[in-house]
């Protein structure tokens, strides 16, 4: 039983500081998408456009923008 709680830890350490092998981190943009589906599971999830992790991307915030409004499209 002592394992088992041992293993708790690890798994709750691992699950929200990222992962043990590789504790750096990088910046990442993406989109976020939502489908309509009755199965559970099939809820939100993100598309990666571009990752960095050597500082390449450097994150401004700007109120009312929409990625539509980046590319021109209409939502």
């Amino acid at each position: 039983m002592a394992g088992l709680k041992t293993n708790q830890a690890w798994l709750v350490k691992t699950a929200v500081f990222g992962s043990v092998s590789q504790p750096s981190l990088a910046v990442g943009i993406g989109v976020i998408g939502q489908g309509d589906s009755p199965r559970s599971g099939y809820g939100p999830g993100i598309t990666l456009l571009m990752t960095s992790m050597t500082g390449g991307i450097n994150p401004v915030v700007t109120s009312g923008v929409n990625i539509a409004d980046i590319f021109g499209l209409k939502a």
